[in-house]
């Protein structure tokens, strides 16, 4: 499914903003889950290696969520 799909599904055009510290994997999980576009600043994923493995568990666990 693309991205343009993806958002014409939403219930709600609903972007839920970043925040600095508190966006985490599980956090964005929450907001996709609940028909929301999850979002968290790159810069909260600290070393940055972590950045890839945020992403990984985000896509993983939504993939695993019935749609």
């Amino acid at each position: 499914m693309s991205i343009q799909d993806q958002l014409q599904a939403l219930r709600l055009p609903v972007i839920c903003s970043p925040m600095f510290i508190a966006s985490t994997p599980r956090l964005v999980i929450e907001q996709c889950k609940a028909g929301f576009v999850g979002s968290f600043p790159a810069l909260n994923a600290r070393p940055q290696a972590m950045f890839a493995d945020w992403l990984d568990e985000i896509s993983e666990t939504l993939a695993a969520v019935p749609a």
